[in-house]
């Protein structure tokens, strides 16, 4: 992660799923994505019927719907009673998963599953990182997910997995590079056909992100 040379110079948010290795990143601030909360919370539910979990996928549901809201009317915050409501509702839910632990850690005989694990390691995550989960509602400009960016990617591991790979350091340079202007074409709202064309007249589009 080092040689690719993008996350040790970044200073801004980084968004992702929690993965250790990302944490040692201390220039930047960091933010967690809540689509892969919403998959962890819904399994705790389903297979193990918390309510704090079903109350978590409620709230950051609400929160989210809320916070788009306000950006469609051309907010870039919300208000403080706002947060301070959703922070004690936050806490609430937070709280009813310590009234009702999964494991039993009193009983040394039965060793828990890798479920219960899970459960509980997410349990303590939402206990004690409500900053970096819920940074999407104090700062407008951090997404509830890095679905986008990891949507960017996904088109490299089909590639790579079902198409065949790739036969040569250029075609996959090649690749990369198309499909980077692609998705920044994408973002920036523009036609990709209409685009693309326009490269073999000459006249290539150049989105914002590019300059």
């Amino acid at each position: 992660m080092n040689e690719i040379g993008i996350l040790p110079q970044i200073e801004g948010t980084i968004i992702h799923d929690y993965w250790k290795p990302y944490m040692q990143y201390y220039k930047c601030r960091h933010a967690l994505c809540n689509a892969h909360h919403l998959r962890e919370l819904e399994f705790i539910y389903q297979r193990y019927k918390k309510r704090w979990a079903k109350r978590m996928i409620e709230l950051l549901l609400e929160i989210n719907k809320v916070v788009n809201n306000y950006k469609q009317a051309g907010k870039n915050k919300l208000p403080d009673k706002e947060i301070s409501l959703f922070e004690k509702d936050y806490q609430a839910a937070a709280n009813e998963w310590m009234s009702e632990p999964l494991l039993d850690c009193t009983n040394k005989k039965k060793k828990p599953s890798h479920g219960e694990i899970r459960s509980e390691n997410l349990g303590n995550r939402f206990h004690q990182k409500r900053y970096m989960i819920l940074r999407f509602m104090y700062d407008f400009n951090v997404e509830f997910t890095n679905n986008i960016a990891e949507q960017d990617i996904r088109m490299c591991k089909v590639k790579s997995k079902i198409s065949g790979s790739f036969r040569s350091n250029q075609g996959s340079s090649n690749f990369v590079k198309i499909r980077s202007y692609i998705s920044t074409i994408r973002k920036n709202s523009q036609n990709i056909l209409e685009s693309l064309a326009s490269i073999f007249y000459g006249q290539t589009p150049l989105p914002q992100s590019f300059h």
